[in-house]
């Protein structure tokens, strides 16, 4: 029986492969490349991505960096002296990617200034490509540097930073600034959205996208800072605490109870919260000194792209855009009208 098998399937097998083999194919055929040229090609895409990624990372510190600088007062037990830089070691890119790192920038074990934020302490005292040599006299150690330089920074005096630029040793004073220590991530995820855990303020690169002016970036990076500000990570946890509690109650009684006070505690007042830090943020806006002049039609930007949000919130934990435009340019209204009667 097997050998009766084998004889039908054999050239049923070769009569299928013949049918493959005389399938059209591609009339144009790429080049190939050898391996020297494909890692040339690789490298010039990893620095040109790199680049980008810069670019992306610091339109959102330069947006966030007013809001943090003009509102310590609402972040008293968050606060830390900054000098407004950026600093890089080789150490911090992945191994693939080093050779092409390096040649850009030069880049060994020491740290190095990789960029300055406008309006920053270093700004006109330090440049990038600046290599960090010693803090107040104190050589620095490559893999301590950072933590050597926040320890001279905790107290906010002035700094004697020695740098080697250009192959000049230079020794530079700089008098570091007050800001909310509020660390401000950029994800890479493409999804627009924003959001903060109480300690960091997170920022899709979908939301850098679709916020095509600043005033609009810094309107999220505002409303999640204001979450910050106002405990609201640490007011659901307590609330999600409760409805635990009363899981547990109900549970020790014999009433099956499957979580549900735990999600309805975590949930309670979110569209509150949310309202309350559009309307907080926009406070913090102002004192930053950014235009809010229409920042209402942020949310009806957004509507357009999500249809869903006019009538429903996201994930019924937010308000709709509606609601929020509408009280956004209330809001607006009422923070304009002493600009205009200080105006007459």
């Amino acid at each position: 029986m097997m050998t009766r098998i084998k004889a039908v399937f054999v050239p049923i097998f070769l009569s299928s492969f013949l049918l493959l083999t005389a399938c059209s194919a591609p009339e144009l055929i790429p080049e190939k490349f050898d391996a020297t040229i494909l890692k040339r090609e690789q490298e010039k895409q990893s620095l040109s991505a790199h680049q980008y990624q810069l670019s992306q990372k610091a339109r959102l510190l330069e947006a966030a960096r007013p809001l943090l600088t003009s509102n310590t007062a609402d972040c008293p037990q968050a606060q830390k002296y900054s000098l407004g830089v950026l600093l890089h070691r080789i150490d911090d890119y992945p191994i693939k990617q080093r050779q092409a790192i390096t040649s850009l920038y030069s880049l060994d074990k020491r740290l190095q200034v990789l960029h300055i934020l406008k309006n920053s302490p270093a700004m006109g005292h330090i440049s990038p490509g600046d290599i960090l040599l010693s803090i107040n006299d104190e050589p620095i150690l490559p893999e301590k540097g950072l933590s050597q330089l926040q320890a001279a920074l905790k107290n906010g005096s002035a700094i004697n930073l020695g740098v080697l630029r250009q192959g000049n040793a230079l020794t530079i004073n700089i008098l570091p600034e007050l800001i909310c220590s509020y660390p401000v991530i950029l994800s890479s995820s493409d999804t627009i959205n924003g959001y903060a855990d109480g300690t960091n303020i997170i920022i899709t690169a979908g939301l850098l996208r679709f916020a095509t002016q600043d005033n609009e970036l810094a309107l999220i990076i505002a409303h999640e800072m204001a979450h910050n500000t106002l405990n609201h990570v640490g007011q659901r946890f307590q609330n999600s605490a409760a409805g635990a509690l009363l899981d547990l109650v109900l549970i020790s009684n014999g009433i099956p109870s499957p979580l549900i006070a735990t999600g309805i505690g975590a949930h309670l007042h979110s569209k509150g919260y949310e309202m309350e830090a559009d309307l907080a943020g926009l406070r913090l806006l102002q004192n930053a000194g950014y235009d809010i002049s229409g920042l209402d039609d942020f949310w009806r930007r957004m509507a357009s792209l999500y249809p869903h949000s006019i009538t429903h919130g996201k994930q019924n934990s937010h308000p709709t855009t509606v609601k929020r435009a509408l009280q956004l340019e209330k809001a607006i209204e009422k923070l304009k009208i002493p600009e205009t009667l200080s105006t007459k």
